[in-house]
């Protein structure tokens, strides 16, 4: 499980395999966020008290991303979020310990009770099969998210998002929608894509089951190939 990866920040234990088709920067006529049918986003209050009682813990694992990003924290300030939103350059690499970049810093819940800022980029990838970055922050945000692989994922299922929008700059949630988890014999990658709303900003959100309250995945665009979907990095064991 994905806190084995924290323990040894190492890729062996559970690697994220990205959206077939890739989603970042880098590539042309995709986008980062779509609205899916009606609007269904909810503007989170200060307070959270606008949303289920079931949700409002998690709220204040979710982080604003001074670069334009969502994060979610998975414990001893590790923060997952998309790879497309440190870099622009595809490469197949698997990148360790990259600088952050300047001063990037992470503000968390919707009533920013924390400031944490990055300390490392522990591992970054993006390319057309991979799309996801893992950043060590401090000070360690007081709640964290667990996780759960996608081999003991249904196949359909409701999730749930909590993002920032970029413009606004406030938490916004997508309320519960279905995803469903796409394989083909001829491939190794599994895809996740989803109905939930999500805007720009919401790169690298947490994909949270709306039920185990687990992640599942990180949300990375909205393209032309999933047309009326969003989609998103779904987590996998290493074979």
């Amino acid at each position: 499980m994905l806190e084995r990866l924290v323990d040894s920040v190492q890729v062996q234990a559970i690697f994220f395999m990205a959206c077939l088709f890739g989603c970042g920067k880098g590539t042309s006529g995709l986008r980062f966020a779509k609205v899916v049918g009606e609007n269904d986003l909810i503007m989170v209050e200060r307070d959270g008290g606008n949303i289920p009682e079931r949700f409002r813990n998690i709220l204040r694992a979710i982080g604003k991303i001074s670069n334009g990003c969502t994060g979610g924290h998975i414990g001893g300030g590790y923060v997952v979020t998309a790879g497309h939103c440190f870099t622009s350059t595809y490469s197949s690499v698997l990148r360790k310990d990259v600088p952050c970049g300047g001063y990037v810093y992470l503000t968390w819940g919707p009533g920013n009770y924390l400031t944490s800022s990055c300390q490392n980029i522990e591992l970054l990838e993006y390319h057309r099969d991979r799309d996801f970055a893992l950043m060590k922050v401090y000070p360690v945000p007081k709640v964290s998210l667990k996780s759960q692989v996608a081999d003991v994922v249904e196949r359909t299922q409701k999730i749930t998002i909590f993002s920032y929008a970029k413009k606004t700059q406030n938490l916004v949630w997508s309320q519960e929608c279905d995803a469903t988890i796409l394989r083909k014999p001829t491939s190794i990658l599994g895809k996740m894509t989803y109905s939930c709303d999500t805007v720009s900003g919401s790169s690298g959100a947490p994909l949270i089951d709306a039920v185990t309250h687990r992640v599942i995945g990180v949300h990375n665009g909205a393209g032309s190939f999933f047309e009326f979907w969003n989609y998103g990095t779904m987590y996998q064991k290493i074979p």
